[in-house]
């Protein structure tokens, strides 16, 4: 079963929010427009009153600690369907700590593969926040983020690097 729990305080939607398929977490995102609100007070007002979803609590708790402290790591039984090269480079994702960043050819380097590879396995990424590809970037740029290279998604990762750049 799948949760999405729609909302008008712009944080949810059915492509930005799932979880809980009855194995794990499968997918956790937020809406882009999200991030334009003043991130991360709307998101504790939205959390506040999502907390009764089931399902939510720990994917909401886990979001909170990441923004009051960047280094908190996620701790959440994630289930991703995706191939198995996939789960090699989310698995590598997840070792890259809060504060520093890759490239997409130093992570395909690490993995034995390609960087434009590496880049499709980020974009299929269905946990773009926990499983951080944010901190994977073009050697002369940031790159892409979501599977786009500007606009609000791009703003995300931004946001988010230096958000962890504060550690």
């Amino acid at each position: 079963m799948e949760y999405c729990t729609s909302s008008s305080a712009a944080m949810c939607n059915t492509e930005s929010w799932r979880t809980q398929d009855g194995r794990g977490i499968t997918a956790v995102a937020l809406a882009s427009r999200f991030w334009g609100l003043g991130c991360p007070k709307i998101f504790h007002e939205v959390a506040t009153r999502l907390r009764e979803t089931p399902g939510l609590n720990q994917v909401l708790q886990s979001i909170k600690d990441y923004l009051a402290d960047a280094k908190r790591p996620f701790n959440l039984d994630l289930h991703l369907d995706g191939t198995p090269f996939q789960h090699r480079v989310w698995q590598a994702l997840q070792a890259i700590p809060a504060g520093e960043t890759l490239t997409y050819s130093a992570l395909a380097e690490q993995i034995g593969s390609g960087a434009r590879a590496v880049g499709n396995a980020c974009r299929a990424n269905p946990c773009p926040l926990v499983v951080p590809c944010h901190r994977v970037v073009a050697v002369n740029g940031l790159g892409g983020f979501a599977g786009e290279r500007c606009g609000k998604k791009l703003e995300i990762k931004r946001w988010l690097l230096r958000h962890e750049e504060g550690l």
